[in-house]
């Protein structure tokens, strides 16, 4: 439903400029992690989970993939599309691997230096099981690239987690899930 919506919106905005001469252009940009990310995300709780030495739940079967985008990539893709893209044009934005939710599990562990383990759950309705980005577009017409590799991004990850400003987000998430 997510990433239905999502192109959904494409269209429409498609559809409106045609109608109003509205220029645009899209980034479709992957899963975008690194300092500052929503507590809520997977990369997260991993680095969470495993700071607290309690396992990681995983949603069956564990080799779903994705195309992971750390934030100064991000940043770099956006301001390419902004001066070099083409108007009425979608550019992809994502790194260059494409890790499953186990190696995500085992990175945040081997990083954090506790091995904690994780569970299994059930697959959820809708779950994608591979997410493979092409950026193949974004790198000839923009001359764009991410430059982080996922090992990279997750070990800057990490330094931010338990950076002061890392904890305290930590925190305050822990709080909130407390008072719910």
């Amino acid at each position: 439903p997510y990433a239905q919506g999502k192109l959904l919106m494409e269209h429409w905005l498609a559809g409106y400029a045609k109608s109003t001469g509205l220029r645009y252009r899209i980034a479709r940009i992957g899963t975008l992690y690194g300092p500052g990310m929503r507590p809520a995300l997977f990369n997260w709780i991993a680095f969470e989970k495993a700071i607290q030495m309690q396992p990681v739940t995983v949603n069956h079967p564990g080799t779903q993939t994705r195309t992971y985008l750390y934030i100064d990539d991000a940043a770099a893709g956006i301001r390419a599309v902004l001066e070099y893209g083409k108007d009425g044009e979608t550019y992809n934005l994502a790194g260059p691997d494409s890790p499953s939710v186990y190696d995500t599990v085992r990175m945040a562990q081997e990083l954090v230096g506790k091995p904690s383990g994780f569970r299994v759950a059930p697959m959820r309705p809708g779950e994608i099981l591979e997410e493979n980005i092409s950026c193949v577009k974004a790198a000839t017409e923009l001359g764009w690239a991410a430059k982080v590799g996922y090992a990279e991004g997750m070990k800057r990850l990490l330094e931010w987690h338990i950076s002061p400003e890392g904890i305290a987000v930590s925190a305050a998430e822990r709080a909130k899930e407390s008072a719910t």
